[in-house]
């Protein structure tokens, strides 16, 4: 492995520790201010061409603040990932990974002591130089 696919998979693995720790700051610390991010409309939609655009372009403050509603407003039921596959330019300076996300979180029910089950991303995503984007199934 060579020190560009190295980087990649470092990406991925800050994602997902990101993700795992419930930590908007770092999360929002890895995208490339260029970064847009579509995402399926519900945890069940799997096909692109039903993606939205709630976040917009990359917006750090926004971003976080959209991250920090979600880890405050859910409890993380499992976080599993696994790069499939990475592939690096001819010229070596871009890349992508292919990450199986496997991600579960529950709703919170505020005062009531009840969980409601709320699967919130599942499929594949792609991760191009630093640029996390949705990819379907």
């Amino acid at each position: 492995m060579d020190a560009a696919e190295e980087q990649i998979r470092a990406l991925v693995d800050a994602e997902t520790a990101a993700w795992n720790a419930r930590d908007a700051s770092a999360l929002a610390a890895l995208f490339h201010p260029d970064t847009v991010w579509p995402w399926p409309p519900n945890s069940t939609a799997h096909d692109p061409m039903q993606s939205v655009m709630p976040l917009g372009r990359y917006n750090r403050e926004r971003w976080i603040r959209s991250w920090q509603e979600l880890f405050d407003s859910h409890d993380l039921v499992h976080n599993w990932r696994r790069t499939l596959r990475v592939v690096m330019s001819e010229q070596g300076d871009g890349g992508f990974a292919v990450v199986d996300v496997d991600t579960q979180s529950v709703r919170a029910l505020v005062g009531s002591g009840q969980r409601m089950e709320a699967g919130l991303l599942g499929g594949d995503r792609a991760l191009a130089a630093g640029v996390i984007r949705r990819n379907g199934k």
